[in-house]
């Protein structure tokens, strides 16, 4: 089912901050499109403007310190978590239920 809505790709945090502001609920979220699209192509959710987070600076990053311990940004996809180094070594747990969602191509898109 052909939908339209009108697509917003904010790059920082302030542009996403005012992006939310100014649409209000009728603004969905869109990160990694696992939902939301599916939802929209079954004629479930009716986006009138979709904000892709994506592009938003640091979204897409893991880390790791010693005062947080680790931190997967809402960006991060399966993918991203599989390849890195710490979550493998120190993270099994995380690295078999990763293994377990969809395929390598959705896990390229799909966020945590």
């Amino acid at each position: 089912m052909l939908q339209h809505f009108t697509y917003l790709a904010p790059r920082t945090r302030a542009e996403l901050h005012s992006v939310l502001a100014n649409e209000g609920a009728a603004a969905s979220l869109l990160a990694g499109g696992t939902d939301l699209l599916v939802n929209v192509r079954a004629g479930l959710a009716h986006p009138k403007v979709v904000v892709d987070t994506k592009k938003v600076d640091d979204f897409a990053g893991i880390a790791w310190s010693e005062r947080d311990g680790l931190v997967i940004r809402a960006g991060a996809t399966i993918n991203a978590v599989l390849g890195d180094a710490k979550i493998r070594s120190d993270y099994p747990l995380v690295i078999a239920c990763a293994h377990d969602l969809a395929s390598h191509q959705i896990r390229n898109r799909t966020t945590v």
